[in-house]
């Protein structure tokens, strides 16, 4: 049995990460039914300029 520490764990931290997971692999709005895109999402990203322009904004700001 698992211990209760490590129930709350699964719970309230895989459990969502996973849902939210399978949310970024569908294209939905809030009320519809999400139709499965795939990676599809994952490419609009990568292939958007702003997406790696704040990318590299964030990782020249964030040096000690």
């Amino acid at each position: 049995m698992l211990a209760p520490a490590q129930a709350m764990l699964v719970l309230m931290l895989f459990l969502p990460a996973l849902y939210v997971f399978w949310l970024s692999l569908t294209r939905s709005t809030y009320g519809t039914t999400p139709v499965w895109v795939g990676l599809a999402n994952y490419a609009t990203v990568l292939a958007d300029p702003y997406f790696w322009t704040a990318t590299l904004n964030t990782a020249s700001t964030n040096q000690n």
